[in-house]
């Protein structure tokens, strides 16, 4: 694994330094934008990040930085699961809208927070705002639920190949309330064990004022036990839920057999990492 950092900085709209920046990375000049600002990636073990990070501070340029776990073909291919995370998302919102009215039309009212949404099942489709597309991807991500939106095709290539762990519900068109006719949701059924204790869970301070759950999340690596992945479906949840406020979801993890199907089929639009295995 190696990390790749994702660099968006400003020269001041200066021209000369710029093109400074580009010349130690021994990248392209692409000329200035109109806001200034470029956005690069390099990895973080490549010398010339080092330099740049230090010709951006040493002249007091703006900086932002962001990493990504980058995996090799060998290391994908040898893990037994994943975590899976959406390239994009959708643009459509669940309906209604309004005060989180979509967690009382999807969700099972006697499950979970009302407001952070820890603990909270869907049992009815979802309904969204009739111009829903997925473009020309097999899958998005649906970032208010933690989930997947599909494509017919996505759907029946995943039956014909067994994939375990998920069903094919429809999505609602919220006006005409009938579905859309290819397009639907990945609904994961499955569950993962619990994280191996080596994982660090930080729990935050900022809790839900109703059912008074914190802030949680990893930090670094994820690991877990190969005792405990035994009969793991294709498609599983987390057993622990991250986030905070209205926004705390299980986290979506497959298997290697989904992986290959993935590739086998060439569908793009998901990010892959695997967790740490631990011999225990």
């Amino acid at each position: 694994m190696r990390i790749e950092k994702r660099i968006v900085f400003n020269t001041k709209y200066d021209e000369s330094a710029g093109k400074k920046a580009f010349e130690i990375m021994d990248k392209k000049y692409p000329g200035m934008k109109d806001t200034g600002s470029f956005i690069v990636k390099l990895f973080e073990d490549d010398p010339k990040y080092k330099l740049l990070i230090q010709y951006l501070e040493e002249n007091n340029f703006s900086k932002f930085i962001t990493d990504d776990e980058m995996f090799s073909k060998e290391e994908m291919l040898s893990a037994p699961i994943m975590q899976m995370k959406p390239d994009s998302y959708t643009e459509s919102r669940p309906m209604p809208k309004k005060d989180y009215g979509y967690l009382k039309e999807s969700y099972d009212q006697n499950s979970g927070c009302e407001i952070c949404t820890k603990g909270k099942i869907q049992n009815r489709p979802l309904q969204l705002i009739e111009r829903t597309s997925l473009g020309k991807k097999d899958i998005v991500g649906l970032r208010w639920t933690n989930g997947f939106l599909v494509s017919k095709r996505f759907k029946e290539l995943a039956e014909e190949a067994g994939l375990t762990g998920c069903e094919f519900w429809p999505i609602i068109k919220y006006k005409e309330k009938k579905p859309f006719e290819e397009i639907f949701q990945l609904k994961i059924t499955g569950v993962m064990p619990k994280m191996a204790n080596e994982t660090n869970i930080i729990h935050d301070f900022s809790v839900c004022n109703i059912c008074g759950h914190e802030k949680v999340y990893p930090k670094g690596r994820i690991y877990y036990n190969t005792s405990d992945l035994r009969d793991i479906p294709d498609f599983a949840l987390t057993h622990e839920w991250f986030g905070m406020y209205w926004d705390i979801w299980q986290w979506p993890f497959m298997s290697q057999k989904a992986y290959r199907f993935f590739k086998e089929n060439k569908i793009t639009g998901v990010r892959f990492y695997p967790p740490e295995i631990l011999d225990k």
